[in-house]
């Protein structure tokens, strides 16, 4: 059986150093970011010489506003987790500092509960995803469309804010993907070489889509329009189809495959139980194909040979070449399971590896028959009998559980954290013992967890 004990993962993992690193890179990322639009923004206004120089600075502008959600989500679930009070955290969030506050208390000294310690990293990660989806990601568009479809040039500013951008929105990709990492089963940390493999993976294929759709912008201007909407309809269709069980609810499922829709218009984001080298390689095949179909169209109108027609696709090409390499090599030598991956690959006769009962590939590992699988609450049933309403199914962590392990079935996920993995993430602590010892094992929670399950069990 495997361990899935709170203890992290040493071997070829990170280090406490390597992880203040890593958010260290994050905060500094975050300031350039921020540093690079404030400055295009005064270079729209006090350089421009036309009113199109006025329309790039408002949109600058007008791009950022969506970072409001990422703050308020983040003083709410401060809130929830009751760890600070709320004068302090009112105008922290205001200034647009909660992501940062969530980063500093990330590089401090690792917390002695190694459960509370992961699911901060998955707060901040994921916060920080979601502020790169709604802010950066269209910044990136922004000023992308700026190097290509206008005369301002690569010496302008808009050059770099588009290099921060991007390698911005790469990161914060990478860095929910090693949140979900270190809340699956095992905890598993991603090591330095797997880290810069799959920002090099994202950058190479954002940059080469990035491109391909504001050259087919210059040529057919506002069509550009339609081609983004039959792909989102389409990218749609793709995720209802999956039938993802993440999101229960009906209305919510729909927005939920609504905004997956618009997400994979530019990148691909799993969130469907089971294997995914089908579905990435299908996605993939699909993005080349668009891609060169648009760069055809935007390119046989040119009446002369120049770099426009022949090095602009090339550099797109090798981009999008060079983002498949990195994924190969992180999936064939550098995720933690690469080599099961491939030999399931290899042995397909033998019923696929990675579906089989009791292969870590699977949520659903084997466990040991000498412990109890479900422990009791201290006011008697177990953890999954608690009532459907009761508050901590709806707390963010269970939806960042959900996320990681890519299911919404409660029984599978419990059976993949095996004795008290679940628990100990969604902030209760469990005792797990043997059936030699004649003791009923326990999960203790806080007094107002408690209060809230005998409230809710009352309806």
């Amino acid at each position: 059986m495997r361990d899935y004990s709170a203890t992290q993962s040493d071997g070829g993992g990170c280090t406490p150093c390597c992880q203040v690193c890593v958010f260290a890179f994050t905060a500094f990322l975050l300031v350039a970011e921020r540093t690079a639009l404030i400055y295009c923004f005064v270079y729209y206004l006090w350089v421009g010489h036309n009113y199109c120089y006025a329309y790039l600075a408002g949109f600058t502008a007008l791009f950022l506003l969506p970072g409001w959600f990422p703050q308020w989500l983040s003083y709410l679930w401060y809130l929830s987790d009751g760890r600070i009070s709320r004068k302090s955290l009112r105008w922290t969030h205001i200034l647009h500092l909660g992501i940062f506050k969530r980063l500093w208390e990330c590089m401090r000294l690792p917390d002695e509960d190694v459960y509370s310690e992961i699911m901060q990293q998955a707060d901040v990660s994921a916060l920080r995803l979601f502020e790169a989806l709604v802010v950066t990601l269209p910044e990136t568009l922004l000023h992308t469309y700026v190097l290509i479809c206008t005369d301002i040039g690569v010496k302008s500013p808009a050059s770099v804010c588009f290099a921060v951008c991007l390698l911005s929105l790469a990161w914060a990709l990478v860095l929910y993907a090693r949140a979900c990492s270190l809340i699956r089963p095992g905890h598993l940390q991603m090591t330095p070489a797997a880290i810069l493999c799959r920002l090099l993976w994202r950058v190479s294929m954002l940059g080469s889509r990035f491109a391909v759709l504001m050259l087919f912008t210059r040529i057919f201007q506002q069509w550009v329009l339609g081609v983004i909407g039959v792909h989102w309809l389409g990218a749609t269709f793709w995720m209802v189809s999956q039938q993802t069980n993440i999101i229960r609810s009906t209305s919510r499922w729909r927005l939920f495959n609504l905004v997956l829709g618009a997400v994979h218009i530019f990148l691909f984001l799993n969130v469907k139980y089971g294997q995914s080298r089908y579905r990435m390689a299908g996605f993939y095949l699909v993005m080349f194909l668009e891609n060169a179909l648009l760069l055809l169209a935007s390119s046989w109108l040119f009446a002369m040979v120049s770099w426009d027609t022949v090095g602009i696709p090339a550099a797109v090409f090798c981009s999008f070449l060079i983002g498949v390499i990195a994924l190969v090599l992180y999936y064939r030598f550098l995720h933690p399971k690469s080599f099961e991956i491939f030999q399931s690959i290899r042995h397909r006769g033998i019923g696929g590896a990675c579906m089989q009962r009791g292969s870590t590939l699977s949520l659903e590992e084997k466990v040991a028959p000498s412990f109890h699988r479900h422990a009791t609450l201290s006011g008697g049933g177990t953890l999954m009998d608690l009532p459907i309403q009761w508050e901590g199914w709806k707390h963010h962590h269970w939806l960042l559980i959900r996320l990681a392990l890519k299911t919404g079935d409660v029984s599978r996920i419990w059976s993949a954290y095996g004795e008290g993995g679940l628990a100990g993430l969604m902030g209760l602590s469990e005792e797990v013992h043997s059936p030699d010892v004649h003791r009923v094992p326990r999960v203790c929670c806080s007094p107002e967890l408690k209060a809230s399950i005998i409230r809710d069990s009352s309806f």
